[in-house]
């Protein structure tokens, strides 16, 4: 926040934005969005980075203008009473219902652009790599570790800690683990995560009726999580290196809703995918390029799905039936 103790109007903007980005409603449209806004003005990235670090403490609720907040915007995650029933008030009166990590007041950030690839090593041994145009922010106290995939696609490496278990937040649920490494994507409507060594559990959504539902997964399988479902399924020999591609800058899609598969374009290339019919969005591809390689993307379309597409710009791409 700045020095004076008043939010700037990025810091405002940049609220609304986590806001808009962990809501259930996401749409490829609003991280399309995000990222234009991210890169408008010199220092929005910095309010973006500076209003993550607090974005889970009651006080953030100073950030947002409750006039300004859209009603549509539904939490992914039920309200945790962490701050009193004054907190929480207010927090529903903004049209906002903030979601604490456990010692997330001086959680940090991480983050890659357009296009890059990184890694991270965390305070606590373990690692992160970031695929490109991906977002993380980690909170490590003594008795837990907490990271949130706020967008994007990481890789993690967890350090064995057997009384801090390493729990990972996404839109639509979270994962559990003690030491192992799996890859993480958020995706339009779904987590998926792959085990490549340890086990993982994946955690849903609780109702107000029901315990969250949750599954174990091994090396070689996946889970998927959509809110309050969960699902595992093996992985196919092939398709762990299909998930690693990005790794060596390429990109492998194996049944992916185009939706996905266009974010994933978006991401690598800043190229931005619009869809004439919104079904387009919901059609499977399968395919195997490089991850900068946008006309590759469009050709595959094209002949797979027999779409047409029309480039009104050099930076936006339109397919329709």
């Amino acid at each position: 926040m700045s020095g004076s103790g008043q939010a700037t109007q990025a810091e405002r903007e940049a609220a609304r934005w986590i806001a808009r980005l962990e809501a259930a409603n996401v749409s490829l449209d609003d991280h399309r969005k995000f990222r234009r806004w991210l890169n408008a003005a010199p220092g929005n990235r910095a309010a973006y980075e500076a209003v993550a670090r607090t974005w889970d403490k009651l006080d953030t609720l100073q950030f947002l203008d409750p006039t300004a907040v859209e009603p549509s915007l539904q939490p992914s995650r039920r309200w945790l009473l962490a701050g009193g029933a004054g907190g929480a008030i207010a927090a529903v009166a903004a049209g906002v219902l903030i979601i604490p990590m456990i010692g997330d007041a001086n959680a940090t950030p991480y983050a890659t652009r357009v296009g890059e690839r990184k890694s991270f090593r965390l305070a606590d041994g373990s690692s992160a790599e970031l695929n490109a145009d991906s977002a993380i922010r980690v909170a490590l106290t003594s008795k837990a570790r907490r990271v949130r995939l706020v967008q994007g696609e990481a890789l993690f490496d967890v350090r064995p800690d057997a009384g801090r278990p390493f729990v990972v937040e996404t839109a639509f649920g979270e994962l559990r683990v003690h030491g192992t490494i799996f890859l993480v994507k958020l995706g339009i409507a779904s987590t998926r995560a792959t085990v490549l060594q340890g086990e993982v559990e994946g955690v849903g959504e609780a109702s107000l009726f029901s315990r969250p539902a949750s599954t174990l997964a091994a090396a070689n399988q996946e889970i998927t999580l959509d809110g309050a479902q969960v699902t595992q399924a093996p992985l196919a020999p092939q398709a762990l290196a299909h998930r690693l591609a990005w790794r060596d800058g390429m990109l492998a899609f194996d049944g992916d809703t185009l939706a996905d598969a266009a974010l994933e374009i978006e991401r690598q290339t800043g190229v931005h995918f619009q869809f004439a019919d919104p079904a387009v969005a919901h059609m499977r591809v399968g395919g195997y390029i490089s991850a900068t390689d946008v006309d590759a993307f469009v050709e595959l379309v094209q002949a797979d799905l027999r779409l047409h597409a029309a480039r009104p710009s050099a930076n936006v791409v339109i397919l329709s039936r």
